[in-house]
């Protein structure tokens, strides 16, 4: 019998420990940080099964900022991962976004409120691209627009007034271009492109993420890298950027017809050539 008393306390201290919370500060970038004084709001830590955490977000007087499911939720921003539903709230308490993530990338079904409950607007995701139906509600519940996206890109769509007269359509999304697109972008990017020396001697090559803004006048601010291979990858992939900043003007973009500062990532490739001649 005290065999199995001590067995079950054994199991209910290894529960125990298993969903322990940790609670973390965080500053004005959300990186954790140990001065209170720099402190913008604080972070629940929970960890939950398969190595998920559980991460609920207050303000510093305690009001509930969000709710959101991680497999990584780390010190530096940048290594952390979204695995499931991360939810954005009002300070009435009430759902202000309910997204649902996959390895960082958005994924099905993605919605927004108003601050009364009623629905303003749902999205559809595929593997972090607009993929199906969008849709638009004025406050009353009225359907202000219909859309329908593939792979990032506007199929068509209606757009209606308060009183349900079709008006004159817009995307709901406008992204920003680079003059003559995407294509062109990436042949100047690997044009400019210089190979470290250092990283062919190390034999480093990859895939840097570079990560800006495209604001309102179309001038592109704030690069960082938001996946790193190699620093002197990294730092060429920067270089390469911030060369085309004073170069080319994009197009802004667009929300709801509003011109809007907009985030935008640009895959910058580095791969050392082979040499395939047999000896």
């Amino acid at each position: 019998m005290k065999g199995k008393v001590v067995t079950i306390a054994a199991l209910l201290s290894a529960s125990s420990a298993l969903f322990a919370q940790e609670t973390v500060y965080l500053d004005k970038t959300f990186q954790w940080t140990t001065d209170k004084e720099k402190a913008v709001e604080y972070a629940v830590i929970t960890p939950e099964k398969k190595g998920q955490v559980k991460v609920d977000f207050y303000m510093l007087d305690g009001r509930m900022k969000g709710i959101g499911h991680y497999s990584a939720y780390t010190p530096q921003m940048k290594d952390r991962v979204r695995n499931g539903v991360c939810t954005f709230l009002y300070p009435n308490g009430k759902d202000s976004l309910v997204s649902i993530y996959k390895h960082n990338k958005l994924e099905g079904q993605s919605t927004v409120y108003y601050p009364d409950g009623q629905t303003k607007l749902i999205t559809s995701y595929k593997d972090g691209n607009l993929e199906g139906p969008l849709l638009q509600y004025y406050p009353d519940g009225k359907v202000r627009r219909e859309e329908h996206y593939a792979n990032n890109q506007c199929k068509g769509g209606k757009l209606f007034s308060a009183e349900g007269k079709e008006l004159a359509f817009e995307p709901y999304f406008l992204f920003p271009q680079f003059p003559g697109g995407i294509e062109a972008l990436l042949e100047v990017l690997k044009e400019n492109i210089r190979y470290p020396q250092d990283a062919k001697i190390a034999k480093k090559e990859g895939r840097v993420l570079i990560q800006f803004i495209i604001d309102q006048e179309g001038k592109l601010v704030k690069p960082r890298v938001q996946r790193s291979v190699y620093p002197s990858l990294d730092q060429e992939a920067m270089r390469v950027i911030q060369s085309i900043v004073s170069t080319y003007q994009w197009s802004p973009g667009k929300i709801d017809g509003e011109l809007k500062r907009i985030s935008y990532t640009a895959p910058i490739m580095f791969r050392l050539p082979y040499n395939t001649n047999k000896k």
